[in-house]
């Protein structure tokens, strides 16, 4: 039986963060996730390849020696950064002897999309249709086996920049990885969050906030129509409290994920941290903390609205908040008061991965997943050797031992390390 597994690498602005998952009966199950900061990026720019491609090396190495197999393949995902938007209308001619559309000619459709002379500076991230025109109508699905002469289909091309793609690729082989295939950040929050199936008449925005910068995508009619970085993002607030308390910015980092709350109205003045310096002690409380950061708060948030305004005037607007600075407390509750729209803070269902900081990983694998069938090569991210000599392992009934039957197990007996010997 053929293991669906692959691996997503994300290069966030202060960590790498790779999930290993496997698909199975339809299902996608989260085998690892590793998390591993590095400094290689400063004010939105990769300032040091080292440091980046040590961090993947160390989180990868910790993944296979947890996993016992090796991971080869890595689904990259692409930052949006100067992302441009092509529309274009592709055919394909029928052959069938009934007039039927076959796979083939969706395949051809896509074989097209990718083979266009790339533009200038920019090279071609993702290739997505639109829709299918079919006798006069319009379909969102691809209408195998329907009857007509020719198909349409109206493919939307998302180009970044080819500088910095190629850097990011670079980065990959030097860490030892292949890369499967690439997903433009935004489009793949967009497939997780959903955003692209939902109310085709409302803006919706998806606000992925990190610590150096947040960027905003907007989805419009089923499609991902234009995405904006703003170089700002919550780590202003470390930085902030850092640079105010005189204390390390992981500890800084650990108190705002903790304790910084945008919901209330009054903060608690019990200490929450305590530390001392030169032979002096020092305490904090939450009220400290929302003080410090207050300027910065401001800011950042004004800046947000600032962007999203003129959409907002244009119509019936939602946000959804993804990304690592989606987890602060009460943010979206803050933004919503000062946008006076519906604004939500997007949080996976996933198992092993419910963290806004996962959206974008998780959206590459139903990207790619989607996209499998209109390909005609089938890569995982594993080698299937070195996979099925490391799963020689069989549960006592000899059935091979499988992510849903380890957890099973697990869950039936703890204490023995999810093994099923309950005799």
């Amino acid at each position: 039986m053929r293991k669906e597994i692959y691996a997503s690498l994300a290069i966030a602005d202060h960590e790498i963060r790779i999930l290993v998952s496997e698909f199975h009966n339809g299902r996608l199950n989260i085998l690892k996730v590793e998390r591993v900061e590095h400094n290689g990026v400063k004010d939105n720019q990769i300032i040091n390849e080292n440091e980046i491609i040590g961090a993947i090396k160390k989180g990868i190495k910790h993944i296979e020696s947890n996993l016992q197999f090796s991971i080869v393949r890595v689904l990259l995902l692409v930052e949006s950064k100067h992302m441009q938007r092509v529309n274009k209308s592709l055919k394909s001619d029928i052959t069938d002897p009934l007039n039927r559309v076959q796979m083939t000619n969706v395949q051809h459709i896509f074989q097209q999309a990718h083979n266009l002379a790339p533009l200038e500076n920019l090279e071609l991230i993702n290739a997505e249709v639109y829709r299918y025109k079919l006798n006069g109508s319009y379909l969102r699905k691809s209408p195998i086996n329907e009857r007509t002469n020719r198909l349409n289909a109206e493919v939307d091309l998302y180009y970044c920049d080819r500088q910095y793609v190629y850097q990011l690729a670079h980065i990959v082989e030097q860490s030892g990885l292949q890369i499967l295939d690439v997903c433009l950040d935004s489009f793949a929050i967009g497939k997780e969050a959903n955003l692209i199936t939902k109310s085709p008449e409302e803006y919706l925005i998806a606000v992925n906030i990190e610590r150096q910068s947040t960027t905003l995508s907007l989805f419009y009619r089923h499609r991902l129509v234009h995405t904006e970085i703003i170089d700002k993002g919550y780590g202003i607030f470390i930085e902030e409290i850092s640079k105010d308390l005189k204390i390390p910015n992981s500890v800084a980092s650990r108190l705002v994920v903790g304790n910084v709350d945008f919901s209330l109205d009054t903060y608690s003045k019990y200490p929450v941290y305590l530390w001392s310096q030169n032979r002096q002690s020092y305490t904090c409380s939450q009220q400290d903390l929302m003080d410090i950061i207050k300027n910065s708060s401001d800011r950042l948030f004004s800046t947000i609205q600032e962007a999203c305004q003129p959409i907002i005037e244009s119509g019936s607007t939602k946000l959804y908040l993804v990304g690592e600075g989606s987890m602060l407390k009460g943010i979206d509750h803050k933004l919503s008061e000062l946008l006076m729209i519906d604004v939500k803070s997007y949080l996976p269902t996933t198992l092993g991965a419910r963290d806004g900081a996962y959206v974008a990983s998780l959206g590459a694998f139903y990207d790619y997943i989607d996209h499998q069938q209109f390909q005609n090569y089938h890569e995982v991210s594993i080698s299937v050797v070195d996979y099925e000599e490391a799963m020689q392992t069989k549960s006592p009934d000899g059935q091979q031992t499988t992510f849903s039957t380890r957890l099973k197990s697990f869950i039936k007996d703890p204490i023995k390390g999810g093994t099923n010997n309950d005799q």
